[in-house]
């Protein structure tokens, strides 16, 4: 396993946790216009990171590969669809909300990771894993409510990060193809659906609206490079890391946080104690061997 990557995994979703911070400075924005935005934006600066990085080639070889392109249609769809739903999470009080579904999401990548991947977890990975389970079970009995935000936003990312694990591209090239897709549509629905939120933007708004296009590249690749080069189990734990900021910026902006939503996060948080102390234990098996 390649620990670089492993810290590329963490940066990743670092970044992911701050940038909450940076949507919830667009809510005054209508969400379908800041979605747009992100996939044209997004496009323009993977091509460019496309023409940096001297994959041109690589390119054109990719968007005539049947094989490839069968994966990256549907990877397109799923994550816009994300994009969009956290965009709107982001700026309507449901920041703890949303970080629920991305710690449920580590979840569903181990099922994915085990049963589609066939990759190896130790009983210990086991057992952290019912643990956080279990959190999220007791959670939804509090909660007598099905979360709907969080399970949406938790099963699309995990439906995305499948689909990447089955296609290599470079990073930066299959950003580029996934936001290239999209933007025709974008423009499109952009021009005869949001005339009016366009009129009303100031300087201020069209230059936030250009950055979402370097928030959303930037970890996109880098998750892109991830992906392809750790395990799956080992991603999903990282996943944990941008929810937990998340939390924490939520509650900055005085979302309240429910007794449910703690039972969850404490029970997570055992779980992740279970699993770093697994993690431990076999690398030091693995330098006795060597």
């Amino acid at each position: 396993m390649s620990r670089k990557h492993v810290w590329i995994a963490i940066l990743c979703n670092t970044i992911w946790g701050l940038s909450s911070i940076y949507w919830h400075k667009l809510a005054h924005i209508d969400a379908l216009l800041v979605l747009y935005s992100r996939i044209i934006f997004a496009a323009l600066l993977a091509g460019a990171m496309v023409l940096a990085t001297r994959r041109k080639a690589e390119l054109k070889i990719k968007l005539t590969d049947r094989n490839t392109m069968k994966y990256m249609f549907p990877a397109a769809l799923v994550i816009s669809f994300n994009w969009g739903m956290y965009i709107w999470a982001m700026g309507h009080g449901h920041m703890i909300d949303a970080s629920l579904g991305y710690f449920m999401s580590p979840l569903m990548v181990f099922a994915v990771s085990v049963w589609f991947f066939g990759e190896k977890a130790s009983p210990l990975q086991l057992a952290a894993m019912f643990i956080a389970l279990a959190g999220v079970v007791v959670s939804v009995a509090m909660y007598r409510t099905f979360p709907v935000i969080g399970l949406v936003l938790g099963f699309s990312f995990t439906v995305y990060g499948t689909i990447k694990k089955k296609v290599k591209v470079y990073p930066a090239v299959s950003i580029f193809i996934e936001s290239f897709l999209l933007s025709p549509f974008a423009l499109a629905l952009m021009a005869l659906t949001r005339g009016p939120q366009i009129a009303q933007l100031t300087l201020t708004d069209v230059l936030l609206l250009m950055g979402t296009g370097v928030l959303t590249a930037v970890p996109l690749v880098l998750y892109a490079s991830a992906v392809n080069n750790i395990p799956y189990i080992t991603l999903g734990f990282t996943q944990y890391i941008s929810p937990a900021i998340t939390v924490l910026v939520g509650l900055l902006y005085g979302e309240l946080f429910t007794p449910e939503k703690k039972v969850l996060l404490a029970f997570i948080l055992a779980s992740l104690v279970l699993y770093s102390c697994a993690g431990i234990r076999d690398a030091r098996r693995l330098k006795e061997e060597v």
